[in-house]
């Protein structure tokens, strides 16, 4: 009975402590922190950031089973959000927002499964929409604008009609 039981509990205590999570750290030579990654197992598990040398976030994301799994942001130098991005099994789901250097909107665009489906729009730098159309599986659809700022008053320069897309039969 006791031979039975030892082996039973090591394979219990194996898989409790394989089922953990712990955190990987890494460390630039100046001493900073360079990353930090939640790990179960062999796999991501949780959330993980990297920075830059002098301690600022450069990423932060979250993995789920060794995939990216919700939200993921990535910073300039100077501490401003360059992009914020949801995963959903390591595909895009939501909208894709990108940033200047400043923290102003430079574009937006809803994407399903990492393709391009919804509305896109790009900024000028005062705030104005510069570009908006639709996206289909990843293919303009419809009417896209491309809009010209001058002399304090808007414009619109063209526009493209594209025709809407058709599955192939």
């Amino acid at each position: 009975m006791k031979i039975l039981f030892v082996p039973g509990v090591l394979l219990i205590l194996t898989g409790l402590l394989s089922a953990c999570t712990h955190k990987e750290k890494a460390y630039w030579p100046n001493g900073n922190l360079k990353s930090v990654i939640s790990v179960r197992g062999n796999a991501y598990e949780g959330p993980a950031s990297w920075y830059y040398e002098d301690g600022r976030p450069q990423v932060t994301c979250m993995y789920k089973n060794n995939v990216l799994d919700g939200t993921m942001s990535r910073f300039y130098m100077n501490g401003v959000k360059q992009e914020e991005v949801m995963y959903v099994k390591n595909k895009i789901n939501g909208v894709y927002k990108s940033w200047d250097r400043t923290g102003k909107l430079l574009s937006e665009t809803q994407y399903n499964d990492s393709l391009a489906d919804g509305y896109h729009r790009e900024y000028y730098s005062n705030g104005q929409i510069k570009t908006e159309g639709q996206y289909l599986k990843g293919l303009i659809n419809g009417r896209s604008q491309f809009i010209r700022i001058r002399l304090a008053r808007t414009t619109l320069v063209g526009e493209d009609i594209h025709p809407s897309v058709k599955p192939y039969a």
